[in-house]
């Protein structure tokens, strides 16, 4: 795709590629000179083929249309050709505040980060319909690190807009029993699946700034049951109890914003924002600007001299060969990251009730009739091995692929199916771990049938039918829709190996 167009857009260089589509670089020439470079965020053809994908995207693009704040990462043009529909976005570079975090900066320089997300989010939030006035109800509803960007400028930008809630929304983006965004980072009202308006995403932006301050994360588990529960119960402590002293109101103000109680929470993100401009203000004359002029510079030239070699190179597919900055990312990254897989194919779904249509529903003391006699028969033998050999299975690499060192050991050797195995998954031994490139924690994210996500210990797990809806490891490759029944019937001692498969993940 390097060097061809899209529209008006020559595609300079892929720059990341997800679950529900590509970010793409791309350049819009005109007359007299005129040159604009962008980033353009696409739907995979599968899912720009669905009804509902097609509408959440077009519904995204609309409202990013009325959302001109400096805050919010704007969109400059929308389109569709040859069955491509695409969102062009103004191009930031820079880090998501997960990073900014790892960077460690100042607290009063974090607090005035955060700030200027606030102001942002407000404006998202105080969008106001063009005939009526009254205003549009936006929540966010994935307010997370990965959804918060600085730019290399030192400008702040909310994130993807993609499961927006927006009156009047043409999208079903909700549904009964559905979660929507990341877990760990929801009010204890979202996660609940209750009716939320602005101090949801309020609650979030303070979880963000506990983690930015301590260095940890606030809420944690093994499941998504595990993560709700601390939600609604886990006692909150001040972050100045695990990071040390911090600006004075600091411990305040987070506490304020992640009230459980909606009615007690800060009501808005302007009055979070207007609380943490005092306290910056007030703790140091060190502007965010000046802090990210001196300590980005690396960053911030090493991507120059990296956007002047695919800028030189674009047009004749010379981009092609030109790597990604290390760390480089943009204001439509999270828009292609594997959240948007979670949300396209429902994962984060939570059981809320047991349905009963075209049931009979038992009135309240009712009893039953005593059950008859039964027969506990033979347990059902492993099923029988497909073939001698080994097993090939076919796998797109992502979302986390670039969390390893080399994703080539995944294709290098071949993996046993150990006896731990079962429905829920194929855990797999080989001579060789994969090692990880990146160590932090990861928060849980959505989960497909076919993933293959990777322990610490480096012994990759194939997921199956009975899989769980989140997990907390990367997933370095997801198995081929067409292979899913051949997995299932692997069987202890069976060897497989992971080959590439060709075309998109169909999930």
């Amino acid at each position: 795709m390097i060097g061809t167009r899209l529209g008006d857009y020559e595609i300079l260089h892929a720059l990341k590629s997800g679950g529900m589509g590509d970010v793409l670089l791309a350049r819009r020439r005109g007359v007299a000179g005129f040159e604009q470079v962008c980033a353009i965020k696409t739907v995979r053809a599968e899912l720009a083929a669905t009804e509902v994908a097609r509408a959440m995207f077009l519904d995204e693009a609309r409202l990013l249309a009325r959302l001109t704040h400096p805050g919010i990462a704007q969109i400059i043009d929308f389109g569709e050709l040859g069955g491509t529909a695409f969102m062009v976005m103004e191009y930031v570079p820079g880090m998501s505040f997960r990073t900014l975090g790892e960077r460690r900066p100042p607290p009063a320089v974090l607090c005035q980060a955060m700030a200027a997300a606030c102001r942002g989010l407000h404006a998202a939030h105080e969008l106001r319909d063009l005939v009526s006035g009254q205003l549009c109800g936006v929540v966010h509803r994935d307010i997370s690190p990965d959804n918060l960007m600085l730019g290399y400028d030192a400008r702040v930008k909310v994130l993807d807009f993609g499961i927006a809630l927006v009156r009047g929304r043409q999208a079903p983006v909700t549904e009964f029993g559905t979660l929507k965004g990341k877990p760990p980072y929801m009010s204890p009202e979202q996660i609940k699946n209750q009716p939320i308006d602005r101090r949801s995403d309020v609650f979030s932006m303070a979880v963000v700034l506990w983690e930015l301050a301590t260095g940890r994360h606030l809420f944690s588990g093994d499941s998504i049951y595990a993560v709700a529960k601390a939600i609604e119960e886990q006692p909150i402590v001040p972050p100045s109890t695990i990071a040390g002293p911090l600006p004075d109101g600091l411990d305040d103000v987070v506490l304020a914003a992640l009230a459980r109680d909606p009615d007690r929470r800060l009501a808005t993100a302007a009055a979070m924002a207007e609380v943490l401009e005092r306290i910056a203000g007030a703790a140091t004359k060190l502007s965010l600007e000046a802090w990210a002029e001196r300590a980005l510079a690396g960053e911030r030239d090493h991507h120059r001299r990296w956007l002047a070699r695919v800028l030189d190179g674009g047009g004749g597919g010379g981009g092609a060969a030109i790597g990604r900055p290390s760390g480089v990312a943009t204001a439509v990254d999270a828009a292609a990251a594997a959240t948007g897989a979670a949300a396209a194919t429902g994962a984060g779904r939570i059981p809320t009730g047991i349905d009963t249509r075209g049931e009979t529903v038992l009135a309240t003391g009712e009893r039953t009739a005593p059950a008859g006699p039964s027969t506990v028969g033979e347990p059902e033998p492993w099923p029988r091995r497909l073939s001698a050999g080994v097993i090939e299975l076919p796998v797109m690499l992502g979302p986390r692929d670039d969390w390893f060192t080399d994703v080539d050991e995944l294709f290098a050797q071949p993996w046993t199916v150990t006896p731990q195995s079962n429905r829920i998954g194929l855990r797999l031994r080989g001579n060789r771990g994969l090692a990880r490139a990146i160590t932090r924690e990861l928060p849980s994210e959505g989960m497909v049938a076919g993933a293959v996500q990777v322990p610490p210990d480096g012994q990759p797990v194939l997921f199956l039918a009975d899989h769980p809806v989140t997990g907390g490891y990367p997933v370095i490759a997801v198995l081929h829709s067409s292979a899913l029944d051949k997995a299932g019937q692997l069987a202890p001692d069976q060897v497989v190996r992971f080959v590439r498969a060709s075309g998109s993940t169909p999930q």
